[in-house]
């Protein structure tokens, strides 16, 4: 299970674009966090009265958190537990263990449709389904996912605009 969600966290972190620091980057970092503010000018010192530095993360935003939550409901109403989703701006990433006796193209349908559901026409939806040792992504527009869900388009047509790798 810990390899699934380490897994599930990497490639999701990939896909959406994420990448570990590099080495400049690391030494910046620490070297940022141990100066201390004693070896700073008393001229560049701050003010006993002045706001922390906005240092502190962004909370995250209360719609993407509802509609990452929903998503998690759905698939695991559908029989999908412990699956990792990441619902962003223009990018929706989901990614788990294909349960028990489950068609893995089904789970990814199902998936996908779930995400449908919550998605903007802009957003790209991407799903990760691993089988053992083997994983599959599904790729596919909003957009396209939304006409096949109202029915504008056939599963065939659909087929079509579906990415497998």
């Amino acid at each position: 299970m810990i390899r699934v969600a380490f897994a599930a966290f990497l490639v999701l972190s990939i896909l959406s674009g994420c990448a570990a620091p590099s080495a400049e980057q690391s030494v910046d970092e620490q070297n940022a966090q141990t100066e201390s503010p004693q070896s700073q000018a008393p001229s560049e010192a701050a003010p006993a009265d002045a706001a922390p530095a906005a240092s502190a993360p962004k909370a995250p935003d209360a719609g993407i958190v509802a509609k990452n939550t929903a998503l998690s409901s759905a698939l695991a109403t559908g029989g999908i537990a412990d699956a990792a989703v990441d619902v962003q701006n223009n990018l929706i990433l989901m990614a788990f263990e294909l349960p028990s006796g489950m068609i893995e193209e089904n789970a990814a349908f199902y998936a996908i449709g779930a995400a449908t559901n919550l998605a903007d026409n802009g957003q790209d939806i991407k799903v990760e389904v691993f089988s053992g040792a083997q994983s599959t992504i599904y790729s596919v527009s909003s957009a396209e996912a939304k006409k096949f869900v109202a029915g504008e388009t056939t599963a065939g047509q659909f087929r079509l605009s579906l990415k497998k790798t």
